[in-house]
């Protein structure tokens, strides 16, 4: 075991290295175009363990690709940015559907990078929602160690359950990383897979009706269910902060600049904190117990309010008394912005703001406001991305 210095996309190859994926695959886009620069320059070495690297396309074609090898039994990773999922969204939905079943446990992950300040993104999607469409539960992990670790626990979400798998990360984490713990590297078979079309289950397989209505009913009724079961055994949730009525729940990176955000302001001594890994769907086994001791919730989310729509819904199935802040704090008080991200001056006046709405004192913290500077700095227009072959 040892330590090392790695940014985001590196984070996202050295997890899957631990993890023991069989093929790599993907689109390149910002802000994971560098995963592919890596993938190429590492690509002899990786073939001499066993892994196949493949840059697709396109994000649809990659999808396909991911399927196949499902099916012939191997793990699979792929990547792409937000707009890429969109692209993709067709043939994962196909794939996903298709069960190929067999003795051997086989998972597929798709990794997403989001940019929720469009910094290199033409549109401000939200992948969480297209997720959910697909019927893909995800993982978001908040901290560098997460990230590289949560991709061997992505892929066990997989297996467990049959369905497809997502990792969902910002741009910030990406091109960040930081500094953690390696683990080891898991020892691939080399020997080439032959698939034997004959042996197909073709009414599990091939999604043209009648098989797509009964692939949907099998995913409703016994697929995804499974993971459920496979969340509660990940158990990866995590509740820090104090012993009151009153909660934030949050996920992802923001969460590192929320808690930094209680820290300094001492509302970590007022508020219980909760962390989900998932927020579809919901680890319920972890989430309920917490649920049940509260007043109070503030949801405190990047983009849109899906975290608090998955929220709101869990607390009218078990018809719990709670009052929800999120994206409103009140008729008419803008709660946090459903647009662009969440910087740590951001959660401190809306945190601020909730005070005339939850009767507390926030205590003054070290934020550093930002400063409009009168003077005139040239424009500069946009361009492709690094990696991108449109550039």
């Amino acid at each position: 075991m040892s330590y090392k210095i790695l940014n985001g996309n590196e984070l996202l190859i050295q997890g899957a290295l631990e993890a023991g994926f069989n093929l790599y695959t993907g689109y390149p886009g910002s802000p994971l175009a560098d995963f592919f620069n890596i993938l190429h320059e590492e690509r002899d070495e990786l073939h001499k363990k066993g892994i196949r690297v493949v840059i697709a396309n396109s994000e649809a074609n990659a999808a396909a690709m991911a399927s196949g090898a499902k099916m012939a039994g191997q793990n699979v990773l792929v990547a792409m940015k937000s707009m890429g999922l969109h692209v993709a969204s067709d043939a994962l939905s196909v794939g996903n559907f298709a069960n190929p079943g067999g003795e051997v446990k086989t998972g597929v992950v798709v990794a997403v990078g989001d940019d929720p300040w469009s910094i290199s993104t033409s549109t401000p999607a939200d992948s969480r929602y297209l997720f959910k469409h697909l019927h893909m539960p995800f993982l978001e992990p908040s901290s560098p160690q997460e990230l590289k670790d949560w991709m061997a626990k992505a892929l066990e979400l997989s297996q467990e359950s049959s369905v497809y798998a997502g990792i969902l990360l910002t741009t910030f984490m990406a091109e960040g990383g930081g500094r953690v713990l390696l683990g080891e590297e898991k020892v691939l078979s080399k020997e080439p897979v032959t698939l034997d079309p004959s042996k197909f289950n073709l009414s599990a397989n091939v999604m043209v009706p009648p098989n797509s209505l009964i692939a949907d009913k099998e995913m409703i009724m016994n697929r995804f269910p499974k993971v459920f079961k496979a969340l509660e055994k990940l158990n990866l949730d995590a509740i820090s902060g104090a012993d009151s009525e009153m909660a934030i729940i949050s996920s992802g990176g923001v969460f590192e600049t929320l808690k930094q955000v209680l820290e300094e302001s001492g509302l970590i001594e007022k508020f219980a904190l909760y962390k989900a890994a998932s927020s579809y769907p919901f680890n319920e086994a972890q989430l309920m117990p917490f649920l049940k001791t509260k007043k109070t919730v503030v949801v405190v989310e990047e983009k849109r309010g899906f975290l608090e729509a998955e929220l709101r819904t869990l607390i009218g199935k078990y018809h719990l008394g709670i009052e929800v802040y999120g994206k409103e704090f009140g008729e008419g008080v803008e709660g946090f912005p459903a647009f662009g991200g969440l910087s740590y001056e951001i959660i401190y006046q809306k945190l601020n703001l909730l005070q005339d709405v939850l009767d507390y004192k926030i205590q003054n913290a070290n934020c550093a406001m930002p400063v409009k500077l009168d003077i005139a700095v040239p424009r500069r227009l946009p361009t492709f991305c690094p990696g991108c072959p449109h550039r």
